[in-house]
């Protein structure tokens, strides 16, 4: 007995073959202000190099796909205009978007997780 195969989808005339390619945002490296006063040093230890906070985001979508590669979040990101598309794996400052669900974006910050929801203003 023969396989049995479905047809070939039908070619959509007039649309075009692959959408416009799109700008993918790197790392965005974000201003940090200065502390109000230093934290008094150990002595005899190396001075450590400060980090810069959590970004101030918000998550304004999502376009979640079953293949990581093709999911997309749009984001408000606090000293920058406009918005900033992120794929998985890209970052703000030290933020990493670590994974990219229908309704949040989870970031790995300093070892930490930090989730922000669709439009919330954490």
């Amino acid at each position: 007995m023969a396989a049995i195969h479905p047809p070939a989808p039908a070619a959509v005339s007039g649309a075009p073959a692959h959408p416009a390619p799109v700008q993918r945002a790197a790392a965005l490296p974000l201003p940090v202000a200065p502390l109000a006063h230093e934290p008094p040093g150990i002595a005899g230890q190396p001075e450590v190099a400060r980090r810069a906070p959590f970004p101030r985001v918000v998550v304004e979508r999502t376009l979640w796909h079953p293949k990581p590669a093709r999911r997309v979040a749009f984001l408000q990101v606090e000293g920058r205009s406009g918005t900033v598309e992120l794929h998985e794996g890209d970052a703000v400052g030290d933020a990493v978007v670590q994974q990219i669900a229908p309704s949040s974006v989870i970031f790995l910050h300093r070892g930490v997780e930090i989730r922000r929801r669709v439009g919330a203003e954490d």
